[in-house]
């Protein structure tokens, strides 16, 4: 359907229309499927950015869209960078555990120094269950 004249909306169109639904829908799991990586309850999240948890529900099944401040909101609790939402490609998705996230952050917040010593005694031991292994093999 065409714009009525003065109006300033457009009437999407039935393919507008599936492919919104289909990008709520792809936002909705990829904020499930973070919850659920990082072992993070529903409630906890609805609380962390001060919803009801009816709308985490809403948005992870596709039913509403969080607005950007919800997306921000959403990205900082679930320790994902906005873009996290959108991506359509599987492969670039680099989901992190939350260890993973926490050593990264420890890592991150460390001095040079200690960083340096992180790395080293991380290679020793990756080395040395390396060695112990090809010796029972």
């Amino acid at each position: 359907m065409s714009n009525e004249k003065g109006q300033g909306r457009k009437v999407l169109s039935a393919e507008d229309l599936q492919e919104s639904y289909r990008l709520r829908r792809m936002v909705g799991n990829r904020i499930k499927m973070r919850r659920m990586t990082i072992n993070m309850p529903l409630l906890s999240l609805a609380d962390e950015i001060g919803f009801i948890y009816q709308t985490i529900q809403k948005y992870e099944a596709g039913h509403s869209e969080p607005n950007l401040l919800t997306f921000r909101k959403l990205a900082t609790a679930l320790k994902v960078p906005m873009s996290f939402f959108l991506e359509e490609d599987e492969d670039d998705l680099q989901l992190l555990t939350q260890e993973e996230y926490s050593l990264l952050s420890q890592y991150r917040g460390a001095s040079p120094a200690v960083r340096q010593a992180v790395l080293h005694l991380l290679k020793v031991v990756v080395d040395e269950v390396d060695a112990a292994r090809g010796e029972q093999a």
